[in-house]
């Protein structure tokens, strides 16, 4: 009724600490020898800056996948010979390597805030630089005591963005929600 249009952004195997928090350390190995597949935090980030930023104005209410190919990684015969060499401890030369990404010109997001809940690490974190490179007023929220905010601001600073303004706020919960919406 608004004229508000949702589109989700999935990803695979974006290897954060969450990442390895879930799937454990023998997972994380597993992954690691097909990182190629993998997509990074930096890559979810700008998805999602070009998703916002009218680049993607095509796509309407779907469900994005950013895949760097690893649904295709469960192919036998794709995996089978590598993970044997690998087992015998023999070098995988034949490894591809990611194609370098090349820059879009994205809007510009001066005067225009971002609210990124969780985004002081990972994905969140990489979004917000992302946002504030563009221009935006970034606001980041962290559970209490999770982030080192002069650290959050020092990387900020690094990419010539905005300084964030950092919120202790757990949107689990109603009354941080409502808290933060009155900012």
């Amino acid at each position: 009724d608004e004229g508000v249009c949702i589109n989700a952004l999935r990803t695979r195997q974006v290897l954060t600490d969450s990442y390895r928090q879930i799937f454990g350390e023998e997972q994380v190995a597993v992954a690691d020898e097909f990182s190629e597949f993998a997509m990074t935090v930096q890559e979810v980030a700008d998805t999602t800056l070009a998703l916002c930023s009218g680049l993607m104005d095509s796509i309407s209410g779907q469900v994005i996948m950013l895949d760097g190919g690893s649904s295709f990684v469960d192919n036998v015969m794709t995996m089978g010979p590598r993970l044997l060499r690998a087992a015998k401890g023999e070098p995988n030369e034949d490894k591809p390597t990611k194609v370098e990404k090349f820059e879009t010109t994205l809007n510009d997001w001066t005067g225009k805030a971002v609210l990124i809940t969780g985004g002081t690490a990972g994905i969140g974190l990489a979004t917000g630089l992302a946002f504030g490179k563009a221009g935006a007023q970034v606001y980041l929220t962290h559970r209490w005591g999770s982030a080192d905010e002069d650290q959050l601001r020092a990387q900020f600073a690094a990419i010539g963005a905005p300084e964030p303004i950092i919120l202790e706020a757990d949107v689990s919960q109603d009354e941080d929600t409502e808290a933060l919406l009155e900012v």
